[in-house]
């Protein structure tokens, strides 16, 4: 399959990672449509991908890396 790198607009990026923490391990969470992820990186207080993070989801359909604002994908990211 063809890497497909998406360019969104950077708007907020910066203020995304001075408000993360971070997650050293890899946590399984829900998304907002309630499918499970595991999720490594920076993460925001509600635990959500919030600066420069990978996400994998459990079903192994998709891997997006990049980076996020409040678990939007924003900024510069691959699939």
């Amino acid at each position: 399959a063809a890497l497909k790198v998406w360019l969104i607009a950077e708007t907020g990026i910066a203020q995304a990672e001075a408000e993360s923490s971070l997650l050293k391990e890899w946590t399984k969470q829900k998304n907002k449509y309630g499918n499970e992820c595991w999720i490594i990186g920076q993460v925001n207080n509600k635990g959500e991908p919030h600066g420069v993070a990978k996400m994998i989801s459990t079903d192994g359909y998709f891997i997006y890396e990049g980076q996020f604002v409040n678990w939007k994908m924003q900024g510069y990211g691959r699939f």
